[in-house]
């Protein structure tokens, strides 16, 4: 008898969960990375007609977070009424957007097993921020708490710069839970002070 979620197998894809507005103060500061960087010269690749149209036009109320999961690949989030052990990859990310142009995503994928009364994290865990248009960052923070019980959260703290102000940083976090049936609830999170 199966007793938890069932999803077949499929094409890995993002799937965007929730959206929500950021911080007029941040999305200024990203708003002015991205000017700089564009002036700068040394991202002209990415910043292409269309881009330039677009950051000619946002405003500091047009910046937003979206929360969102990969899925599909694998089968996962199966547990049996005689708790026999399944595992399985949880890849949770969060995006940020001033106006339509993708800035940076931070990632925390790890491969959990659960066996209906406890899950806990297995061997891989990582998180990491992917940037562009003269953004960087890093995880200042990536684990499981609560590891080994019967909800289990992910978390990962992170910093995000620029390469124009690179002594400037902001600050945020992201998290899920992963119940002991392999369940996982959807991501939240902050970004940036």
């Amino acid at each position: 008898m199966l007793i938890g979620p069932t999803y077949a197998a499929e094409a890995e894809r993002d799937v965007v969960t929730s959206r929500a507005p950021i911080d007029a103060e941040f999305c200024r500061w990203m708003i002015d990375g991205l000017k700089a960087a564009e002036r700068s010269g040394k991202h002209d690749d990415e910043f292409t007609p269309l881009v330039k149209d677009q950051l000619s036009r946002v405003t500091p109320a047009d910046c937003y977070v979206e929360f969102g999961e990969e899925r599909g690949g694998q089968a996962f989030g199966v547990g049996t009424a005689n708790a026999a052990t399944t595992c399985d990859y949880r890849h949770k990310w969060m995006n940020t957007y001033s106006g339509p142009i993708w800035v940076a995503r931070v990632n925390f994928r790890a491969y959990f097993c659960w066996n209906g009364s406890r899950v806990w994290w297995q061997e891989y865990k990582n998180c990491w921020v992917e940037a562009q248009f003269g953004f960087f960052g890093d995880d200042d923070y990536c684990g499981v708490i609560n590891n080994n019980t019967a909800l289990a959260t992910g978390r990962v703290d992170f910093w995000d710069s620029t390469y124009a102000a690179p002594w400037y940083k902001v600050y945020g976090w992201m998290s899920f839970t992963i119940n002991r049936w392999g369940g996982t609830s959807a991501v939240s999170g902050f970004c940036c002070n």
